[in-house]
């Protein structure tokens, strides 16, 4: 009756072995090219150009970075597919203050407002809900229930529905 654990998400690799060996072969070469012309200029142009390199081969990483450190919603994590997948177990009417966001590269995080019609169901949905996000990679959620006749009271809360991490959305299209 147990669902196995999902694997964790991959972890950034390090560089291939390729643009460390043409950034040793540049220092080299660059190195030779001073030593018999004193063309001097080569060393700033060069240390340039390995700065581009790594820059162009983290940029995934820092991009990642940024967007855990601004708690934005893990990318490849869909949460409109989230709410979809938390309201198709039995007994949750809706779901609503739904927060997403990473604890670390591997680690995700949600909290939830959950309605559901019937209390006495309240520990068997909490467990069904637990165990739906565990599969798709969520594996601490925090969860709020309330009943289908009396939900919550907060302005911003009642039948929001959705991610409100869209200030940070807009903070990373500029990284795309």
């Amino acid at each position: 009756d147990a669902t196995p654990y999902p694997s964790p998400p991959s972890l950034p690799t390090p560089l291939p072995f390729s643009p460390y060996a043409l950034v040793s072969v540049g220092v080299v070469i660059s190195g030779i090219v001073i030593s018999y012309t004193g063309w001097s200029v080569i060393d700033p142009i060069l240390g340039l150009l390995i700065a581009c390199v790594i820059v162009y081969s983290t940029w995934g990483l820092l991009h990642d970075s940024i967007r855990l450190s601004l708690d934005g919603v893990p990318t490849g994590t869909n949460s409109k597919q989230i709410e979809t997948l938390i309201l198709s177990v039995p007994e949750v009417a809706d779901c609503h203050h739904l927060h997403i966001w990473a604890l670390s590269t591997t680690e995700t995080a949600l909290t939830a407002h959950i309605v559901i019609c019937d209390l006495s169901q309240l520990e068997k949905v909490k467990r069904e809900v637990k165990r739906a996000l565990l599969v798709v990679g969520i594996q601490h959620a925090t969860l709020e229930f309330e009943h289908n006749s009396d939900c919550c009271g907060d302005a911003g809360c009642q039948n929001f529905g959705h991610i409100d991490f869209l200030r940070v959305s807009n903070v990373f299209s500029l990284f795309k």
